[in-house]
C-alpha cells in the first residue's frame, strides 16, 4: 500500500465526516471509500489492499452516525466491502472489529445473512504465503470453450450427407 493511498483514504474520511455533520451530500465520498477500503479489490492483487488500520479509522469516524439515514445508506455498502473476510490473515480485519461493524450494520437493518461475510469466512483458512483465490467461476474456462467451438460438429455434417 502506498502512502498516497493512505493519505487519500484519510482525506476522504475527513471530508465525508464534515459533509455528514453539515447535512450535505456525501455519497460520492462514501462510494469512493468503499472501493479504496475493499478487501477484494476489483483491479489489483493483495498488494493493493489497504491496511486494516485504515478501516478501523473509518469505522471510528462513522460509528456515531445513524446508518439508516438515506444519505448514509452507502456506509452499509462501504463496510460490507471493507470488512469482508477473504481468508488471508494479513488482509482480514481483527475479529473484534469485524464483530463491531457487523453489529452496527445489523442494528441499521442489514440482514444477518449479508453480515455473515464479515463475521466469519465460510471457506478454508489460508496459511501465510499461500495464494488467495477470491473469485472462482464454475464450469469450463475460456480455453475449454474455444476448444469446443473449434471442433467440428460431426453429427451436423453426417445429417447433411
Amino acid at each position: 500500500m502506498s502512502v498516497f493511498v493512505a493519505e487519500l483514504v484519510s482525506r476522504f474520511i475527513d471530508i465525508a465526516v464534515s459533509l455528514v455533520r453539515a447535512k450535505r451530500h456525501c455519497a460520492p465520498y462514501l462510494a469512493a471509500l468503499g472501493l479504496l477500503l475493499n478487501r477484494a479489490p476489483l483491479y489489483g492483487g493483495p498488494e493493493t489492499v489497504v491496511s486494516p488500520d485504515l478501516v478501523e479509522h473509518a469505522y471510528s469516524a462513522f460509528q456515531g452516525f445513524d446508518w439508516t439515514e438515506p444519505e448514509l445508506l452507502e456506509l452499509q455498502t462501504l463496510f460490507l466491502r471493507a470488512a469482508r473476510v477473504v481468508g488471508d490473515r494479513s488482509l482480514d480485519l481483527p475479529i473484534p472489529l469485524r464483530g463491531l461493524i457487523a453489529g452496527k450494520m445489523e442494528k441499521s437493518g442489514v440482514p444477518p445473512l449479508r453480515t455473515a461475510k464479515i463475521r466469519d469466512h465460510p471457506g478454508r483458512t489460508v496459511r501465510p504465503g499461500q495464494p488467495v483465490r477470491r473469485f472462482t467461476a464454475p464450469g469450463p474456462g475460456p480455453g475449454e470453450r474455444r476448444r469446443r467451438l473449434a471442433q467440428p460438429d460431426i453429427s451436423a455434417h453426417e445429417v447433411q450427407s
